[in-house]
């Protein structure tokens, strides 16, 4: 009989606390029927006093009433472990969330550093290609002016050692050649005579 209530509480969709509770309240029920039906049986016999049947079966409902009670207290502390045991699972979620949001704060923070370093260094990295280009260029002009010098130095040394005649006769004669540099100025005259130290040329 017992066992067939506890199967016909297993309704779909009822889980184990559920199951207990309605359990307790069916023992409620049998408590409270057996209850009235003792109280009724103890007058019963205390009218008939010397009726040893009535009196047994005021023991049995007592009993009876015992292991109803028994009953009760152990579903009531198995929903109380029950609810123990959810209380634990909620207190150990609650700490594995804290952790994982403590996970992601530090990852946040480690990208935020990260990308801020990557800014640096791609900054960096522009400022080290214009500079390099910047370097490029003035290396290039360097060398233009390097071939044009070479040049022009070699046409003097090639007109000096072909034998005829100097290359200028005068200051002003390579003056007017070159009016860019010199354009018969002081300037232009330094300019020829410290040529002449350094190439050995008479002009």
């Amino acid at each position: 009989m017992g066992s067939t209530n506890v199967v016909s509480l297993r309704e779909l969709g009822c889980g184990i606390e559920c199951q207990q509770n309605k359990e307790i309240q069916s023992l409620k029920q049998q408590y409270t029927d057996k209850l009235n039906t003792y109280l009724n049986a103890y007058k019963d016999s205390l009218t008939n006093k010397d009726d040893q049947a009535k009196e047994a079966v005021v023991v049995s409902l007592n009993n009876d009433l015992q292991n109803i009670l028994t009953q009760l207290t152990d579903k009531i502390q198995s929903i109380n472990g029950l609810i123990n045991q959810k209380e634990l699972e909620a207190d150990s979620k609650n700490q594995r969330i804290s952790q994982q949001a403590s996970q992601i704060e530090n990852i946040e923070s480690d990208l935020s550093t990260k990308n801020s370093q990557l800014k640096t260094r791609q900054a960096q990295i522009t400022f080290a290609e214009k500079r390099f280009a910047y370097s490029r260029l003035i290396m290039w002009v360097l060398i233009a002016l390097n071939i044009i010098l070479f040049v022009f130095l070699v046409g003097l040394l090639f007109a000096r050692f072909k034998g005829g005649p100097s290359v200028l006769t005068n200051e002003s004669s390579l003056g007017s050649s070159l009016p860019s540099l010199s354009g018969g100025s002081r300037a232009g005259r330094s300019f020829l005579r410290g040529l002449a130290k350094y190439t050995g040329l008479k002009f």
